[in-house]
Parts: structure tokens; C-alpha cells; sequence
């Protein structure tokens, strides 16, 4: 995620901004990745089973209807949810793919099971159920909280 430094030229503040972001930190507090807990994810991790630093540029990509400040959405590599232990919208990594769990804990019971070669339609579908059932002035949690976990699974499972 990101860091604060303090005590620096205010003419040094643009420079580090590019090298921060170059490093993969966040450089600017709107930034979508701001919303994202995520661990360090396969690689990094023995006990993750996906990339979730890979995952979390492809769902800021195609799914910008999630950030808009209401929700964190915690990508955990295993139920461990060792990134965030507060309720969020969590994408869960197992053996079969992933769990998605609203508005709970990496180790909560998924809502809905997500094959690992669908994890890209699924968060494009989500993105799209939200976008299609918002009403005006709610938020992407709101909404989501609303439609529940039936609806959900619902929008991920059409095609």
C-alpha cells in the first residue's frame, strides 16, 4: 500500500511520487489501490494461492465501479486474511479458485465459489451488477449490501 514521509522539500515531493509508484507504493491518496487490502500474495507467500498483487490491477482495470471510497476490498491469498481483519469485500484464495465473502473475513464460509479460470468474468460481472442496480447517491457498499449474497451469486452466475 503506502507510506508517509515527513520532513521533505516540498520541491522533492514529485520525485518521490515517481519512484514510489515505480516501486508499486501508492504516490496519491485518491488512488484506487488505496481501497484494496491485499497480502503478499503466491510468490511471496507459502501459503497463497494466487497473485494477489497481479489480480488487484486487473479488478482496478475492470471493475471501477467498486472504488468509490465505500468499501476495502480485501484480496487474501489464503483464509489466513492475514492483510485485513475487518469485514470487507474478500476474495479468498483455495485450491478450487476463490471464495467471495461480502462484507466479512477471509476465514468467514465464501458466499460464493469462483473457479480460478473465472475470476476475471466474475469481478467483471460484480462490477456490472452494481453498476446496473445502483440507485442514485448509493454507494458500491450500500448497494452491494442490498443485493446481498443471493444477488450476487446471482450476477456472478449469469452469462
Amino acid at each position: 500500500r503506502g507510506f508517509f514521509l515527513i520532513g521533505l522539500p516540498e520541491e522533492t515531493v514529485a520525485a518521490i511520487q515517481i519512484a514510489a509508484a515505480r516501486y508499486g507504493f501508492s504516490a496519491q491518496p485518491d488512488e484506487n489501490s488505496e481501497h484494496i487490502a491485499a497480502c503478499a500474495g503466491a510468490g511471496a507467500c507459502g501459503s497463497a494461492f494466487y497473485e494477489t498483487r497481479t489480480l488487484a490491477r486487473r479488478i482496478i482495470a475492470a471493475a471501477p465501479a467498486l472504488f468509490d471510497g465505500s468499501l476495502t476490498l480485501h484480496l487474501s491469498g489464503c483464509p489466513k486474511g492475514c492483510a485485513h481483519a475487518r469485514p470487507a469485500l474478500t476474495l479468498t484464495g483455495s485450491a478450487e479458485g476463490y471464495g467471495l465473502i461480502l462484507n466479512g473475513l477471509a476465514y468467514d464460509q465464501p458466499d460464493e465459489r469462483i473457479a480460478g479460470g473465472r475470476i476475471d468474468f466474475a469481478i467483471e460481472r460484480l462490477a456490472r451488477s452494481i453498476e446496473d442496480n445502483r440507485g442514485a447517491g448509493e454507494s458500491a457498499a450500500a448497494c452491494l449490501t442490498r443485493l446481498g449474497a443471493t444477488g450476487v451469486s446471482k450476477a456472478l452466475r449469469q452469462e
